[in-house]
């Protein structure tokens, strides 16, 4: 059987191909030495919140919010909102809150955390919140600095000074500041070591009615919290008042004050131009023989000096004007010293943090004996100011002119 011839193979035309455009291959570009290469800073590892491992101690932040007047939030979660991630969780059993009356709030955390988009979905949502980073070994007093640095209006200062009429006030804590959301109210804030170091009772109501609350907190290894103060009890101020321009009157006030016999119409005899003259006038015995004559402008200036000679002690008070002599007088026979515009202390502290006001007068003290001190003055005293005063057996004699 003939094998049959192969069908004939039809051509394909194949198409022409573009010409191929030469490639321009750059020159390698020349690395550093590794000697030369500055490797980037390191990043600190930011660990996620739900990780973060929480304070180990917050009882300096629980004390910090009750000094503040402050709800401290140390239970419960919040969930903010996120458009391109999960929802982020806030645990306030790791990163506990302070809230403020005023709606302020301070987020307490360490350093690393929080990330920033943590801290902007935080401050986005709360807009009047602020996240404190703390160190965990912070003191309650470096704590208090951040807190109160971070919430209250124009910060703090340690010293304040007010006038009250014839008073010159000066405060001083450690912390004087305007509390959050308060416009006219100021706190005096002091860290004492002991009770003993606590303003006194009566100047603490005296600056509350000038509109500043007092807070002395006690922080020792056996005691942590504010200084008992006193119970409010109804008091009233010891003085009495007299004229300047009664100079009798004064004098025997002053006496009777400090203590003194006062003698009304002592008969004095003294020589004067040859003969034996006597004279009526009154005498105040400081101790036993110790005696001071006083003539209200009876007697001639040449009787003056001669009973002066004779030994005698006296002082001539003009009327009306004599008030001023007197006590410049008592220095000497009296045995006295007297403080002009004398300064008061109103703690057991350092001069530093200690509260203090003047007082426009003069304070009249015994340097021998008793604790007889007697503050003469033009204008009453505060009734509170007067009181603190009398307890440190200070008298007053207002004096108006």
């Amino acid at each position: 059987i003939p094998i049959p011839v192969s069908a004939p193979v039809p051509k394909i035309k194949t198409p022409e191909l573009p010409p191929v455009e030469p490639v321009n291959v750059e020159p390698e570009k020349k690395v550093s030495a590794l000697a030369e290469i500055t490797p980037p800073p390191p990043v600190a590892p930011v660990v996620p919140a739900r990780q973060a491992p929480g304070f180990a101690d917050k009882s300096f932040f629980k004390k910090t919010a009750q000094i503040m007047g402050a709800r401290f939030l140390t239970k419960g979660e919040y969930f903010f909102p996120r458009s391109a991630a999960s929802d982020f969780k806030l645990d306030l059993s790791v990163m506990p809150v302070m809230v403020f009356n005023s709606g302020q709030r301070i987020l307490l955390a360490e350093k690393g955390w929080l990330s920033t988009d943590e801290r902007h979905v935080i401050t986005s949502y709360w807009k009047k919140a602020r996240i404190l980073i703390v160190r965990p070994d912070l003191s309650l007093d470096d704590i208090l600095n951040n807190v109160i640095t971070a919430v209250a209006k124009n910060g703090y200062e340690t010293r304040r000074s007010f006038t009250d009429g014839n008073i010159s006030v000066n405060v001083r804590a450690n912390y004087i500041f305007t509390p959050p959301g308060s416009q006219s109210q100021t706190t005096c804030l002091s860290l004492l070591n002991r009770p003993g170091m606590k303003i006194d009772d009566a100047f603490r109501r005296y600056l509350e009615g000038q509109g500043i609350k007092v807070i002395d907190w006690i922080e020792n290894p056996s005691f942590s919290g504010p200084a008992p103060a006193a119970a409010n009890t109804e008091e009233y101020p010891d003085f009495d008042t007299v004229a300047a321009a009664d100079t009798p009157a004064f004098v025997h006030a002053v006496c009777t004050a400090m203590g003194w016999n006062y003698q009304n119409k002592v008969e004095v005899s003294f020589p004067y131009a040859g003969f034996q003259l006597k004279a009526v006038m009154d005498m105040i015995s400081f101790a036993p023989g110790n005696d001071l004559l006083v003539d209200f402008g009876d007697l001639g200036g040449d009787a003056v000096v001669a009973i002066r000679d004779t030994g005698f002690n006296i002082v001539q008070l003009a009327p009306g004007t004599g008030a001023g002599t007197f006590i410049d007088t008592l220095s000497g026979p009296g045995g006295v010293t007297v403080s002009k515009d004398p300064v008061f202390g109103t703690a057991d502290r350092p001069k530093l943090y200690n509260p203090s006001f003047q007082v426009t007068g003069e304070l009249i003290s015994k340097n021998n004996s008793g604790n007889k001190k007697l503050l003469i003055v033009s204008e009453q005293v505060p009734d509170e100011l007067a009181l603190f005063l009398n307890h440190r057996g200070v008298r007053l004699l207002v004096t108006p002119r």
